[in-house]
């Protein structure tokens, strides 16, 4: 009786990776795949992504010189970080970028594995945090009378500027309560 294979069937596997966001470039950034992920992503078609440049097509910011990555991937085989794109229409995409080189004989680069996960919408949701953080600093240093604001499980005190006459007010009296001094 023929066992069955543990392998996946490899037609499904490239269907699934055909819907991620990958790249298959050569070490200059000449695309040699464009997946149908990043069609729906930067909005340009692998007849126009194949043979292009990636870094020129993408308008890619790196997080530092191009040629510093190049040089991780060439002594560690991979390099993962933060890049910022452009789509066709012009929108800015933040990305969280891995690398992978797929060495030939000889240890030579063949071919980079780009994978490229979309964090736009998390890097604008920290952005709106720190402005909402910075919103409340400036109510708390605003405030004519002393307060404190705690959380729920009774810590991370914020004060505002005269929290001295509070001093005597002990902080397990005052969680999850309000109170003036």
């Amino acid at each position: 009786m023929p066992q069955p294979s543990a392998a996946p069937n490899l037609t499904e596997l490239a269907r699934a990776l055909d819907l991620a966001n990958v790249i298959i470039h050569e070490i200059d950034g000449a695309i040699l795949h464009w997946t149908t992920g990043c069609e729906r992503l930067y909005g340009r078609s692998k007849r126009e992504a194949t043979g292009e440049v990636v870094h020129d097509l993408l308008a890619t910011t790196y997080p530092q010189p191009r040629n510093k990555i190049i040089a991780e991937l060439r002594k560690r085989g991979r390099w993962q970080g933060e890049l910022q794109h452009r789509r066709r229409d012009g929108a800015a995409v933040s990305i969280a970028g891995l690398w992978v080189t797929q060495r030939a004989k000889g240890n030579k680069i063949h071919c980079v594995l780009q994978m490229n996960y979309d964090i736009t919408g998390l890097k604008q949701a920290q952005t709106d945090l720190v402005a909402r953080e910075a919103h409340l600093r400036s109510i708390l240093d605003t405030v004519p009378e002393a307060m404190i604001v705690i959380d729920e499980s009774g810590s991370s005190p914020r004060l505002a500027p005269r929290p001295q006459t509070c001093s005597a007010i002990k902080r397990k009296r005052l969680s999850g309560k309000t109170s003036r001094c």
